[in-house]
């Protein structure tokens, strides 16, 4: 009987990943109901210009132009000549459109937006925060469950989904900024990845209708991820028609990237007739000519690089996942796949208006293609054997732990939302501010 326990307890043990979850939702808990941080409201900043959707959906009512706070966070970008109360929200419906189900009761029962203010219950900032937790597990479960799928033993894929969650952003952007769209972009991306790689295990296709869904609600929450999902979608259908030729392989490939590329165009075709109907200008840019593309002044050096936000100085774990994976032969088409994804959105960003992206933790706009990240340095991982893959996971601690020395000067103030310097993030790091010298 107790060879039987035993038994059942470590079968459990291997389905249940409890070294994963303990971490999260301990620690999501904590920070949700006793926050070591002031960031009030949640719902703030973007935040709000994604909340006045909830509003304007229940309402029927798309007049942006009544609620001064949404001019106030720089979220009215444009208006109609013939319609002066029509104003264009520069951020996208698809996340109210996706949080609906819970924000849009909360919001009825609370009393929300009227022609003279913009309201957000505190229930509705509570939910957002409690969203942002349950977002943050289901990625991880997808992350691992993905892992899993691809034969990572169950400890590699735990412990490579942890680094991740904590170093590489997702977790500050599932708590204390959980009013972006990042945390949701990532679970989107997992929920595709872990779909494709079990379509892979039984030799067939995705669901085709959840394949565009999913490729819809990434287009159309962030258009810079549309760049990372083709890849992805190119590197699935390659993968898919290898061994085919000809016209065969054409309609083959047809088919397979049907779903995503239709979850695109609608996606774009939904953005520009909503910019069309708000600005009675047909373009995709919904935030207006002072923000734009700029090819003549190239950042995409410091978009990387620097202390402002440098993706691989405040989430170096990302750069040792890429490399593990490049390192080793069965991981590196995934490792290629997840170094194209990260060089796309370092040219979008790179020649954007503002390359740092404003206050942020990091550089969040890759916090969206974690999991492909993940997908690669996981597999990379499994490969290595004995004392190497211990020092490979101890280096993504140790490196985790430094994004966590980060997030805690964010949090506390030390260190500033934008522009920050080389002395302060050294001594948020290793200086006087660290954590292990309070």
């Amino acid at each position: 009987m107790q060879r039987d326990f035993s038994r059942g307890a470590s079968r459990l043990v291997r389905r249940i990943p409890i070294l994963l979850l303990l971490p999260i939702v301990g620690a999501g808990v904590w920070v949700t109901v006793a926050p070591p941080y002031t960031n009030s409201p949640p719902i703030r900043s973007d935040g709000l210009g994604y909340y006045a959707w909830t509003d304007a959906l229940l309402d029927g009512d798309f007049d942006f132009c009544q609620w001064p706070e949404m001019a106030t966070v720089g979220a009215l970008t444009g208006r109609d000549p013939a319609h002066p109360n029509r104003c264009s929200n520069r951020y996208s419906a698809a996340m109210a459109l996706l949080r609906l189900p819970v924000m849009g009761p909360i919001a009825l029962l609370s009393g929300h937006g009227n022609a003279k203010k913009l309201v957000v219950s505190n229930a509705n900032e509570e939910a957002n925060q409690w969203l942002g937790i349950a977002t943050l597990l289901l990625t991880a479960l997808l992350m691992w469950g993905a892992l899993r799928r691809l034969d990572v033993g169950t400890w590699t894929a735990q412990l490579t989904v942890l680094c991740l969650v904590f170093g590489a952003g997702l977790f500050d952007y599932a708590t204390y900024d959980s009013a972006f769209t990042h945390d949701t972009s990532a679970a989107l991306f997992a929920a595709l990845i872990f779909a494709g790689v079990g379509a892979m295990r039984r030799r067939a296709r995705p669901n085709s209708w959840l394949v565009f869904a999913l490729s819809l609600f990434i287009a159309w929450i962030r258009e810079p991820d549309i760049a990372p999902l083709l890849l992805l979608v190119g590197a699935w259908t390659l993968w898919q028609t290898q061994g085919l030729a000809g016209a065969r392989r054409l309609r083959a490939a047809v088919r397979l990237a049907a779903p995503a590329i239709g979850g695109v165009i609608l996606a774009l075709f939904i953005q520009l007739l909503y910019v069309r109907w708000s600005t009675n200008t047909w373009t995709l840019n919904t935030y207006g000519a002072s923000a734009s593309f700029n090819l003549r002044d190239l950042e995409e050096w410091n978009v990387l690089f620097s202390y402002n936000h440098g993706l691989f100085l405040w989430f170096p774990v990302l750069a040792l996942m890429i490399a593990i994976a490049l390192w080793q032969r069965k991981s590196r088409n995934w490792g290629w796949l997840a170094l194209a994804s990260v060089a796309s959105l370092t040219v979008i960003y790179g020649s954007w208006t503002s390359w740092f992206l404003g206050g942020a933790d990091g550089q969040r706009g890759f916090i969206d293609i974690v999991p492909i990240i993940s997908a690669a340095g996981g597999l990379g991982l499994a490969q290595l054997r004995g004392p190497r893959r211990g020092v490979a996971l101890a280096a993504a601690v140790l490196l985790s732990w430094l994004t966590v020395e980060l997030m805690a000067g964010y949090w506390s103030g030390v260190l500033p939302f934008e522009y920050d310097t080389a002395t302060q993030f050294w001594q948020q790091v290793a200086g006087s501010h660290a954590l292990l010298n309070d």
